[in-house]
């Protein structure tokens, strides 16, 4: 286990680095034990993800719009499953596409500040994202919980922006290239994962949907 009060050092380095705010060069773990350390984030970003879920999932069987969806008749366990799957492989996508083009573009000396500052950074989206999938699942009112949805995208690509610059030490035609690959990494693997996910739970939905 890491520290909370190294979690809370950490999460703010990578803030201030997003918000191009002084300190952060100081405060970020670089060590090869901090790179190791870093990787706790995920376990810390999974109950802001399974909430994410949950409310998404009691949104659709809540909501007759969204009753026949499959989200409403899988099963608990197997959608958590999946779900589960789908934000592992978005985060240890993205994180590899990001190494490979530090290496790329011959600046490997930077991959500690790429993987500390991404895995803190993904941490911190994980938890605004739930946000307004949490209202979503206690209102189940859609229309209010859309500006929040408008705000939190914006959030995001800010934020990513910030931590693509400063990580990177990019200019903003590179960080525009790299905005570009880490968004197209991370939707083409939710639509593979999304895809198998459809073939997986299609029989299951109807199994259920017949026995009801």
């Amino acid at each position: 286990m890491i520290r909370l009060d190294y979690a809370a050092s950490q999460i703010g380095a990578v803030w201030k680095m997003g918000w191009n705010r002084p300190g952060w060069e100081e405060t970020l773990d670089r060590t090869v034990d901090g790179v190791f350390k870093s990787f706790w984030a995920i376990f810390l970003a999974v109950p802001f993800s399974f909430l994410g879920f949950y409310s998404a999932r009691r949104f659709a069987e809540r909501t007759p719009d969204a009753t026949e969806s499959l989200l409403a008749h899988a099963p608990f366990a197997l959608g958590l499953g999946i779900h589960s799957v789908a934000f592992l492989a978005d985060w240890g996508v993205q994180l590899a596409a990001l190494i490979f083009c530090a290496r790329a573009l011959s600046i490997g000396w930077r991959i500690t500040d790429v993987i500390v500052g991404f895995n803190w950074l993904q941490l911190i989206i994980t938890m605004v994202q739930s946000a307004p999938y949490a209202v979503l699942g206690v209102t189940g009112a859609l229309d209010s919980a859309k500006p929040l949805f408008l705000v939190t995208s914006i959030f995001v690509l800010a934020f990513l922006w910030g931590y693509l610059r400063r990580s990177f030490a990019a200019r903003i035609s590179p960080t525009i290239g790299l905005m570009v690959v880490v968004l197209l990494v991370g939707l083409l693997t939710n639509l593979i994962i999304g895809g198998l996910a459809s073939m997986m739970l299609r029989p299951v939905t109807i199994i259920v949907q017949s026995g009801s």
